[in-house]
């Protein structure tokens, strides 16, 4: 999968115009590289940010929040460069071999808490950006971005079947998320192991890749996924998109595009949708530009969740039944 996601950032990071079709691109970077000066007049619909490094597994949607305790001096500077640009920074995911995506996620800081030791921060994605070149990596990363948006959709058709597949993901989302509840009752009431920890296939330890890039900041598991109901989600990322556009409008260039209401809602939706799995299915998510697309991907991929809970759950409760007669 990934393999057909990704490319070479070198073209990237020399100005390379991007193609119009490329998805997500990736090569070796050297973080301690002599930092490249953009030529302004050739990137007037860029903007510089500071840019957080993740590790691959940890790389947010559009609509998802984290947590973070920032507690090195680089990530507290960084957090303060952000409150320059409208508390606005990259997201840069990097693969345990040193390379990174350079497709990242926008991330608005939407809260800040002074702590004994560094600072609690919780970020959200509102967005996707496509890395232009490379400005600086000391005393942390920053970089020239493009924003990334779904393709728009063309007809007042589209848009009416896309709604009504999106009330299905709805109902399938809210389905899998009270299975899943059950099941999890369901084995500590029999005193059995949890059989079920949807989309968790990594861990919070801070990561060091091949002494290339340190993690200066510990994580949480990001709200969202089955943590709560779908509707929900989707009504505090959309007010968040809303609040990052009007913070992208104080900025010399926009990153976030005018997009239709319905268009926004689809694509946000489908994304949080999609941070219900595992790391290969976020990442296709992430790179599709076609929410219709997206929307067909995670439906088949919610109905199948359905039937595998449901199993689970039946075989949970015949066994422990059988078990204690």
């Amino acid at each position: 999968m990934l393999g057909l996601l990704l490319g070479s950032l070198a073209l990237a990071a020399r100005g390379a115009p991007a193609q119009p079709h490329t998805r997500l691109v990736r090569s070796h970077i050297s973080l301690s590289s002599s930092p490249e000066s953009p030529e302004a007049p050739r990137y007037g619909n860029a903007q510089i940010l500071g840019a957080f490094p993740f590790p691959l597994t940890e790389l947010l949607l559009p609509g998802e929040t984290k947590e973070l305790h920032l507690f090195e001096e680089r990530m507290t500077s960084l957090l303060e460069h952000s409150l320059k640009t409208g508390s606005l920074v990259a997201q840069m995911a990097f693969t345990d071999s040193g390379s990174a995506l350079a497709v990242c996620s926008l991330l608005s800081v939407e809260f800040i808490l002074q702590r004994d030791v560094g600072l609690n921060v919780v970020v959200r994605s509102v967005g996707r950006l496509r890395i232009v070149t490379i400005n600086s990596a000391e005393p942390f990363i920053s970089a020239l971005f493009t924003g990334v948006d779904d393709e728009p959709l063309t007809t007042a058709a589209q848009r009416s079947y896309l709604k009504k597949q999106l009330v299905e993901l709805l109902v399938l989302h809210d389905s899998c998320r009270l299975l899943r509840e059950r099941l999890l009752r369901a084995c500590l009431e029999e005193g059995k192991p949890l059989v079920v920890e949807l989309g968790d296939d990594g861990d919070d330890e801070d990561v060091d890749v091949n002494g290339t890039v340190t993690w200066g900041h510990q994580l949480t598991r990001p709200d969202s996924g089955f943590a709560k109901p779908f509707e929900a989600q989707l009504a505090e990322a959309l007010e968040a998109f809303e609040a990052a556009r009007k913070k992208c409008e104080a900025l010399p260039v926009t990153l976030l595009g005018k997009v239709h209401p319905e268009d926004l809602e689809f694509s946000v939706a489908t994304m949080l949708a999609c941070a219900c799995f595992p790391t290969t299915t976020r990442l296709a998510a992430f790179a599709e530009l076609d929410s219709a697309q997206r929307m067909d991907t995670v439906l088949a991929l919610l109905a199948e969740q359905q039937k595998v809970l449901r199993a689970k759950l039946a075989l949970v409760v015949v066994f422990g039944s059988s078990s204690s007669s």
